[in-house]
This record gives structure tokens, C-alpha cells and sequence, in this order.
């Protein structure tokens, strides 16, 4: 009965630890392809914003994980 309980717990951390590396993964991705965007972006027309650009991929990044619109869809 212990085996089975201790099993059980290891399920399901396995199954958060899997979410939790999936939402960033997703975050990252997302966060590192508007990063590139922007920065591309920054150096064809305004050199001096790149700075500006990192910062908002960043945000997005830390955004993207937050907010994740998996999580959003299954808890309505």
C-alpha cells in the first residue's frame, strides 16, 4: 500500500515537472522568436532600440509562462 502511495505521488510530480517544462519551453520559444523579430527589426531602422528589444522579448517571455493559454483554455 506504501509502494502504491509513494508511485502515485511520483505520477503526479512527474506529470507537474512535464506541465511546468512544457510551459517553458513554449515560453522560451515564443519569447525567443519575438526577441528576434524585434531585434532584426531594431537594426534595420533604429540601431539604438535593440536594448529595448531584448527588454520586450524578455517580458514576453516571462508573460508567455505566466499566462500560458493552455492553462487559460482548461480552467474556463
Amino acid at each position: 500500500m506504501i509502494v502504491l502511495q509513494v508511485t502515485e505521488k511520483h505520477i503526479k510530480w512527474r506529470n507537474t515537472m512535464d506541465d511546468n517544462l512544457s510551459r517553458l519551453q513554449s515560453a522560451l520559444i515564443m519569447g525567443l522568436s519575438g526577441t528576434m523579430a524585434l531585434l532584426l527589426v531594431a537594426i534595420i531602422f533604429d540601431y539604438p532600440s535593440v536594448s529595448r528589444a531584448l527588454l520586450v522579448g524578455l517580458l514576453t517571455t516571462i508573460v508567455w509562462y505566466v499566462f500560458d493559454p493552455r492553462l487559460l483554455a482548461n480552467s474556463g
